[in-house]
């Protein structure tokens, strides 16, 4: 059973849980002489807190041919990086973490598709990847199969078999939700745990 199992939804807001390996560890490391390069790591190297660059780690899912307007293609199962999430078009990309047993995480996957419709044409997009199922272990396929049969994302939707999230987030509360500026991919805002104003916060952010 992974940490994870005696997380609770309460709220936790501005800033993500400690934990992980070296911050400095993972990802793919930067060009500095490519300018399309993935962003280098701070001074306290990659991470997931405030004003970190988030390291260019992978996952696998389904995208929307068009987000904010269309369904996921769950004919394509694909691996999506952080890197891909880099977009000339988007300005901000909200990054949400949630499990399958996890309510309030479920409540934000039923606000979340008419939220994006809003949000695409103003440059923000959503990356949602769920991390565990209903019995507390790593999500698979499977378990976003049935998540995404459930609340039809029109998003990038994604699970982590790689662990990824546990390696460098360690959350001990979900849902967790980070506002990742384009194409810096600093953290510029956070929030653990049950959270109805924050969406409201990323959207006041985008119409600056």
């Amino acid at each position: 059973m992974l940490a994870l199992a005696s997380a609770r939804c309460a709220p936790n807001i501005v800033g993500a849980a400690d934990g992980g390996p070296s911050r400095d560890a993972g990802g793919d490391t930067p060009d500095a002489a490519d300018p399309n390069a993935y962003p280098a790591p701070g001074p306290k190297g990659y991470g997931f807190e405030l004003d970190d660059v988030v390291p260019n780690v992978e996952f696998w899912g389904y995208l929307s041919r068009t987000p904010g307007q269309d369904a996921v293609d769950t004919t394509a199962y694909v691996a999506f990086g952080m890197d891909d999430a880099r977009s000339e078009d988007d300005r901000f990309v909200l990054f949400n973490i949630g499990a399958d047993w996890c309510l309030p995480c479920k409540q934000e996957a039923r606000v979340l598709p008419g939220k994006v419709a809003t949000w695409a044409p103003l440059g923000g997009t959503v990356m949602s990847v769920i991390i565990e199922d209903r019995e507390f272990n790593p999500a698979t396929r499977a378990t976003l199969d049935t998540w995404v049969a459930q609340y039809q994302p029109n998003y990038t939707m994604l699970h982590d078999p790689e662990g990824h999230v546990q390696r460098w987030l360690a959350p001990a509360t979900l849902p967790v939700n980070l506002i990742i500026a384009l194409p810096s991919m600093k953290i510029v805002g956070a929030s653990t745990g049950e959270n109805a104003e924050f969406f409201d916060l990323f959207e006041n952010r985008l119409k600056q």
